[in-house]
């Protein structure tokens, strides 16, 4: 789950430790899933079977990348072969479908959001056996919130326009900087004019919605070259602008060792950052709707939020009116009566509770 940053920014991390309750719960076997995490999400799910009219959202994730950048704090796997994503695949079907056994198959999936990695990583044939595991167990209506994450450097059109023939809507491109230094310093490079031509290819491929996501709090930023960036970001014409914070951990996530922790803006310069681009983006015509999602106006996120409607969940923001939020694959995170489900974030673990017909469930609490 994302946390809220008082300087409009959002923080992205897991949750913390997993929610234990005060009666006493008999200690997992070795080898087995938390047995208060699973018994809880096994009645949240039965709950949530009582109400068959409920629509739903997922939170997927797919955790490929075709590099890992160095300020990845993800359970992410870059550069694996295809045996190993269609695995995952399989996997992915099979958890939608126990999950579909726990709480029926008459209800609407209303947002869906494809992240924990890219899915560029992902074949179309692969994406389009997702589409058909959802739609096999549930009904995705026309109107429904389709989304996923993207990396820019591996997008084409002919990609893009798949996508779209699948149903989805709204783009998400993880784009972080476009300061060449700050680039350099995290181990990606992607010019303005890529993202402009991959921007230029979804529109043609019609989608509906592009999100351009930035960083705040990256090594080398400064508020020069964090304004150039806002600038060209500006310059790119995005439909919405997510803005999340760096976070240095390289005691949980190794990758971030390759960081120069002496280049990181202090907090009072993230602040800084952050007050710049509510700035920038606030004379550009985009509104802050919710921590780290700015929007145009007329956006269907504006609306909903004017009128009550906004919802903050693990698939983002979303004018959806869904009451129930799946987690699917590992990593990923789901919501069910004011309750946070975590799956199992290492993908081999979560592989093997899922062959095995177990909710890959290690992580239930209350908000």
């Amino acid at each position: 789950m994302d946390t809220f940053l008082a300087c409009g920014c959002r923080e992205q991390g897991r949750p913390s430790a997993p929610f234990v309750s005060g009666d006493a719960s008999p200690p997992a076997a070795a080898g087995t899933l938390p047995w208060s995490a699973d018994r809880r999400a096994l009645a949240a799910l039965a709950a949530l079977a009582a109400r068959p009219a409920e629509a739903l959202a997922l939170s997927m994730h797919a955790p490929f990348c075709h590099v890992r950048c160095l300020c990845c704090a993800r359970v992410v796997l870059a550069a694996q072969p295809g045996a190993v994503i269609a695995d995952h695949v399989d996997g992915l079907v099979d958890e939608i479908a126990q999950l579909a056994r726990h709480i029926g198959g008459t209800r609407e999936v209303l947002a869906w959001h494809l992240g924990g990695g890219t899915a560029d990583e992902l074949s179309q044939a692969q994406l389009a056996r997702l589409v058909q595991a959802v739609q096999d167990c549930w009904t995705l209506p026309a109107e429904a919130e389709l989304s996923l994450d993207a990396d820019p450097r591996q997008l084409g059109e002919t990609c893009l326009l798949g996508w779209r023939a699948l149903g989805f809507r709204e783009l998400r491109l993880r784009v972080f900087d476009l300061d060449d230094q700050v680039q350099q310093a995290i181990g990606r490079h992607h010019s303005t004019a890529l993202v402009d031509d991959v921007c230029d290819s979804a529109r043609r491929s019609g989608f509906e919605c592009i999100e351009i996501d930035l960083v705040a709090g990256l090594p080398r930023q400064t508020a020069a070259r964090w304004a150039h960036t806002l600038g060209a970001v500006v310059g790119l014409a995005p439909d919405r602008v997510g803005l999340r914070f760096y976070r240095h951990r390289p005691q949980t996530a190794p990758v971030q060792c390759g960081i120069d922790a002496d280049s990181l803006p202090d907090a009072q310069a993230c602040a800084g950052l952050a007050e710049l681009a509510a700035q920038r983006l606030g004379e550009a015509g985009y509104r802050r709707v919710h921590a780290g999602c700015y929007v145009l106006e007329g956006d269907p996120l504006a609306v909903a939020a004017a009128q009550g409607r906004l919802r903050r969940s693990p698939v983002g923001c979303s004018a959806a009116a869904v009451g129930a939020v799946l987690a699917v694959g590992p990593g990923a995170i789901g919501e069910l009566d004011g309750c946070v489900l975590g799956n199992e974030p290492d993908p081999a673990r979560w592989r093997a509770a899922v062959r095995a017909g177990r909710l890959p469930v290690v992580e239930f609490r209350s908000h």
